[in-house]
């Protein structure tokens, strides 16, 4: 029998976001060097401190850029 992959809670939670939702937060990642909003390209999640995490590059640059994404309560 094969062992079950395992997810991490920050990626259950960010699989439990509407397409729709996540295309929004996305759009909206901050990059220092572009100074600007920007598209992240996702490329990980953590929690911390009770909020998602976010990892990325910037779509424009490919500076590492990171979104925040508070919990609903």
């Amino acid at each position: 029998m094969k062992d079950k992959p395992i997810i991490s809670n920050a990626m259950r939670r960010w699989s439990e976001f509407p397409e729709s939702t996540k295309e929004r937060i996305l759009a909206n990642a901050w990059c220092g060097k572009c100074k600007t909003g920007t598209l992240m390209q996702f490329c990980s999640a953590e929690i911390k401190q009770g909020m998602l995490l976010l990892n990325g590059t910037c779509s424009k640059c490919g500076k590492d850029v990171a979104r925040s994404v508070e919990p609903e309560d």
